[in-house]
């Protein structure tokens, strides 16, 4: 059978002979999966390696290739994927998926055995290609510039690609099998999303011919809502309803592929976006939706989140239905949703957990991400926390190496958590529980799922419900005794976990040891160092994390007395870490672990607001003993006091009013003799009175009594002090021989405010450094009557018609008709009397 893509090898081949690396965009269903490989035989020397996203797709291309070459998987043509090798010493063509090749890379760094690599649906950018690549780059400016690549893909953004690969080549087919018609809905559907597959897959099935359909879903637990909604009327209509995603064994996956006699409908993840041809298929349904990997780098907890597809995506799952005739794609949203997405999805290794491809760096001999050119790089905080963990498990030294422990871990096709399981149990003395942990661990359906109560039979004395994970030990060690229906263990989760257990066991030492309670508990610690959490108070699920997040425990955790544990499987929602299986522990376990500090510190305590002496003993962010006392270094406490204080506002302690009017004061004074320097303290001087005022003292309580007027003026040096009491004065004395006080503010003159028999006697007023202050005249009960700089003005031309006012509200008082010949008057009481 002729495919698109065969009209473009020659042009193919002629480019990979002059240039070291060739991108190829081909339409989904072009036929590059199983038409490229084998068109390089001749033109390479050497293994070629098919690169792949997934194991059903490298399993599918191998057994396609073998059959058009009139042979069987393992000859010319194998496969290598998790758990299943299928390859020969005649093997000339080898599919893998991307973390098998990385595994190799540890053991042959040079692909010494290589002629050329295939890098299939690269637009996937997940972190193992990313990584990949940026390796075979290396070598190809190194130690291999033989070394041929090949890239391909429906959907790539070339141009950045191809100047990665110092310009490489692109090689394009432009034509699809068959074309496809998308459809979109008019408008956004709110039902469940099983609901609107389940009406969609009847609408299709009211035309003509639809063909068998291809539905994208999010993930196996919408599949099966999918499933169970299209059930009794799927039956009636004589439709086979199959579930296509990576948690079935390749028996099942198998027969969802296969072309059926009746009419099908296969619900699938993405696993089915690309490199799988289904014969069949002229009608994909699609959700749009994807479960994408993420990662919070403040928890340190991964996710794994229900996403929109890229476009990149949603193009590559509608050419499922152009294989073998002209199809349609149904997608499940509005054209306008579709034409906002972004062309294609931030790269995974931008993105996700980056422990276990930091530890693949360090295992060839790499510090960090900077020692390798990648196409994108992953955020620095990202790097960051995955450094932390490694150091934290003891993967690797302070100066980022790998350690004696690291390298025992790297041995394990594992993530370093896991590893640092296994290796901490070989140690121990408890392998084979710790290789059946780290096996249950590996798979998701087994770790997160819960079963109720374990079974009478499973539980042991021994747990008294410390360990949700020794619960699935116990439950997966008596259902290999008897069967998975007795532990409540679904059959499929059992196999998949039995299968790596199998795997795993073959890679460490033999051992008919076993370790207690206690040991396999300090195992898990030591694979979860910087997820230990702490009760906030006793009984209670509100947790805080080592990390400083806030968390909740699961209420079917079993984990229902210890106020120490550890997070073994947890998500991030909506801000709070939900920890969905625990492990307590005992705290004189962290005692020699990296987080562990024991701090003698000055602090300030924000709700006594005081400075205090604190030692303690922390692991991370979680205070595990504390006590505090007065600080005997007076002068940490007076820097901590100060720092605390500047942070709240100078203006809580002095008061505003108070600073306003020193400021005043000042510009006044700078105004009157600009050279004098009273600038420069306008904002100095208060921090310079706050810096001799927490001498001494302890608290902000302290600090609002502390005497702030005599502090700020001490706090200007002398001349300028000197300057400013006679430039800008606090207080002029009256002829009466009271004493008053100056006002300043910002939005007026200096003033002054008494009594209008003060001035009684006086043609002018007081002034200051020779300017004639503003007066407040007031009348006996504290009220102005009048405001004037020209207190002679006054008397002559206001003061006879203010005297009858103040007469007839205050008769007692003497109210001179000529002020001026009168002598200022002291008041007692309601009473005057000559001065």
């Amino acid at each position: 059978m002729r495919l698109p893509v065969d009209t473009v090898l020659p042009e193919l081949l002629d480019h990979l002979r002059r240039h070291r690396s060739v991108v190829l965009e081909a339409p989904p269903g072009s036929g590059k999966t199983t038409r490229v490989p084998p068109a390089l035989l001749d033109a390479v020397r050497g293994e070629i390696l098919v690169l792949e996203p997934r194991r059903i797709a490298a399993r599918l291309a191998a057994a396609r290739v073998s059959h058009e070459l009139g042979e069987r998987p393992g000859q010319t043509v194998g496969y290598q994927i998790r758990f299943e090798s299928v390859c020969s010493a005649a093997t000339r063509i080898r599919y893998l998926t991307e973390g098998i090749l990385l595994r190799s890379l540890v053991s042959d760094p040079t692909l010494a055995r290589a002629g050329a690599v295939i890098l299939d649906e690269f637009h996937e950018r997940s972190s193992p290609s990313d990584l990949a690549l940026g390796w075979i780059r290396r070598l190809q400016k190194g130690a291999r510039p033989d070394l041929k690549l090949v890239v391909m893909s429906a959907t790539l953004e070339t141009p950045r690609l191809r100047a990665y690969l110092g310009d490489a080549p692109l090689v394009r087919c432009s034509t699809a099998m068959y074309p496809v018609a998308a459809t979109y809905l008019e408008r956004a559907d709110t039902r469940a999303l099983e609901t609107q597959v389940a009406g969609a897959v009847k609408r299709v099935l009211t035309t003509s011919d639809p063909g068998d359909m291809l539905v994208f879903l999010p993930g196996a637990t919408e599949i099966a809502r999918a499933h169970s909604a299209l059930g009794e009327w799927a039956q009636n209509r004589d439709l086979e309803v199959h579930r296509l995603h990576g948690g079935l064994s390749a028996d099942e996956q198998d027969a969802a592929l296969r072309p059926g006699k009746r009419q099908k409908v296969i619900l699938a993840t993405n696993l089915a976006e690309s490199s799988i041809t289904i014969e069949g298929v002229s009608t994909v349904i699609d959700s749009g939706l994807a479960r994408i990997p993420g990662f919070h780098a403040w928890s340190g907890i991964p996710s794994l989140q229900v996403s929109k597809v890229a476009r990149a995506s949603a193009i590559q799952r509608a050419g499922r239905a152009g294989r073998l005739r002209p199809g349609r794609a149904l997608r499940l949203y509005t054209r306008d949703d579709f034409e906002h997405r972004p062309f294609s999805d931030i790269p995974e290794l931008c993105r996700a957990d980056f422990a276990e491809p930091a530890m693949f760096l360090k295992t060839l001999g790499l510090r960090s991400t900077e020692d390798l050119e990648l196409l994108d790089a992953p955020p620095a905080s990202v790097c960051e926390a995955s450094e932390a963990l490694l150091y934290a498990l003891g993967a690797c030294s302070a100066d980022r190496l790998l350690t004696d422990v690291g390298r025992e871990m790297a041995k394990l096709p594992l993530h370093p958590r896991l590893g640092r399981l296994v290796v901490e149990g070989i140690r121990l003395g408890a392998i084979a529980q710790c290789v059946t942990i780290a096996a249950i661990l590996s798979e998701r359906d087994a770790r997160i799922e819960h079963h109720g109560r374990l079974p009478t039979r499973v539980q042991r004395d021994a747990d008294g419900g410390a360990s949700d994970v020794l619960d699935a030990l116990w439950r997966f060690t008596h259902a290999q005794r008897t069967s998975p229906q007795s532990a409540g263990l679904d059959g499929r989760t059992f196999r998949a976990v039995e299968r790596a257990r199998a795997q795993l066991s073959r890679l460490v030492p033999a051992s008919g040891a076993t370790g207690s309670e206690a040991t396999l508990r300090r195992a898990i610690l030591a694979a979860y160092p910087d997820r230990v959490a702490k009760r906030r108070a006793r009984h209670a699920s509100a947790l805080t994390l080592c990390s400083g997040a806030t968390g909740r425990l699961d209420p079917l955790s079993r984990v229902s007395e210890a106020d120490l544990m550890v997070a073994v499987d947890a998500e991030v929602q909506a801000g709070v870490v939900v920890v969905r299986s625990a492990t307590a522990i005992e705290p004189e376990w962290l005692l020699d672990l990296p987080l562990l500090q024991s701090k003698d510190a000055i602090a300030f305590d924000k709700r006594t607001e005081r400075v205090e002496r604190v030692r303690s003993l922390t692991y991370g962010s979680l205070v595990l003993e504390e006590s505090r006392t007065p600080p005997a270094d007076e002068e940490a406490a007076a820097a901590e006091l100060l720092r605390e204080a500047r942070g709240e506002g100078i203006e809580r302690f002095a008061g505003a009013a108070r600073l306003v009017s020193w400021r005043a004061r000042l510009e006044v004074a700078h105004a009157r003799d600009p050279t004098a320097g009273f600038a420069a303290s306008l904002t100095d001087g208060p921090i310079r009175a706050l810096a001799q005022l927490v001498r001494g003292v302890r608290s902000f309580a302290d600090l609002e009594v502390a005497d702030w007027d005599s502090a700020l003026q001490e706090a200007l040096p002398h001349e300028l002090a000197e300057g400013l009491r006679r430039l800008a004065p606090t207080h002029v004395a009256l002829a009466s021989g009271r004493t008053v006080s100056v006002n300043y503010s910002a939005d007026r003159e200096p003033w002054i405010a008494s009594r209008i028999q003060d001035f009684f006697g006086l043609g002018n007023g007081p002034s200051s450094a020779g300017q004639p202050l503003t007066i407040e005249l007031l009348a006996p009960n504290g009220r102005a009557v009048q405001v004037t700089r020209d207190l002679g003005g006054f008397w002559e031309r206001a003061y006879p018609s203010v005297r009858k006012e103040l007469m007839r509200k205050y008769p007692r008082h003497a109210w001179p008709e000529d002020p001026l010949s009168a002598t200022p008057t002291v008041l007692h009481g309601n009473r005057s009397r000559r001065s």
